[in-house]
């Protein structure tokens, strides 16, 4: 109650901080392959200059959403564009979780869980991995959402939404829990230093696009993202000249046979129930 009086080194700093935010140093990968532009190009069948596109606009929103039609690997891809973003495969610093109906705020910001006889207030999955990253702000981390409009959104994100748009603790709010009293801190805030995300944080979302039993995205949630359209012709294209360069096709991959393929592709998108 008194405070400190004595030095504190570099390394107790650390330590301190980290007790203070309840979490424990980010493991890291003790020798994590290099992961670049050329390694991204060589796993996922997209052009270079689509890459490019993808890395341009990461870097600067933070918040990108892939789309497009099953299959087109969109959740492989987003990890691979997590690994050649750090320039490593770490997978210390990347979080995935998949939303579904009845994933919850108490899921991913904070919640009352069952804790014995009781229940305890715990904080969510990307709560946790938040402070992580704002142990680490000398690192990137990259938070993915599969089939992120699966979910009641608004329900899900809660106030987070302001968070979305704006980082760093000058934008920092204040959960729904906030100056809620517990045992043995009556009267105390719980999070009185609130919550924001920090500007070393990536998320990156997949979605469905012709999937229309679930829930759209606002106006209002949908500009804090930007977009990208992974096409499926484009990746078909992609995968068919790559396959060939590594020898798995035998023949020439010519511009007719991809043509015959997108025509199929446009038949099966005009068929109820199979395209949009």
């Amino acid at each position: 109650p008194n405070g400190s009086l004595f030095k504190v080194e570099s390394e107790e700093y650390e330590a301190i901080i980290d007790v203070v935010r309840e979490l424990n140093p980010a493991v890291q990968a003790e020798e994590a392959a290099p992961y670049d532009r050329e390694s991204f190009l060589s796993e996922v069948f997209v052009a270079p200059e689509e890459y490019d596109k993808l890395a341009r606009v990461l870097r600067k929103s933070k918040n990108l959403i892939l789309q497009g039609a099953p299959g087109t690997g969109k959740t492989f891809a987003a990890k691979r564009l997590a690994f050649a973003m750090m320039g490593a495969k770490d997978d210390a610093r990347i979080r995935l979780v998949q939303f579904h109906q009845n994933y919850s705020y108490e899921d991913f910001v904070m919640g009352y869980k069952p804790d014995g006889d009781a229940f305890k207030l715990k904080n969510g999955v990307f709560y946790e991995f938040c402070k992580m990253a704002e142990s680490h702000p000398d690192l990137e981390y990259f938070f993915i959402i599969d089939e992120i409009n699966r979910a009641d959104l608004g329900r899900v994100f809660g106030e987070l939404m302001y968070c979305f748009e704006k980082r760093g603790p000058e934008h920092q709010v204040k959960t729904q829990y906030h100056n809620l009293p517990t045992a043995g801190l009556e009267g105390e805030d719980l999070f009185a230093d609130g919550f924001y995300l920090p500007p070393n944080l990536v998320v990156l979302g997949t979605m469905n696009d012709i999937d229309r039993s679930v829930e759209t995205f606002d106006f209002a949630l949908r500009r804090r993202f930007d977009w990208v359209e992974i096409d499926a012709n484009t990746v078909m294209h992609s995968s068919l000249k790559s396959m060939a360069e590594k020898g798995n096709l035998t023949g020439e991959v010519t511009e007719e046979l991809v043509g015959q393929i997108k025509k199929m592709n446009e038949i099966i998108a005009r068929q109820p129930g199979l395209g949009q």
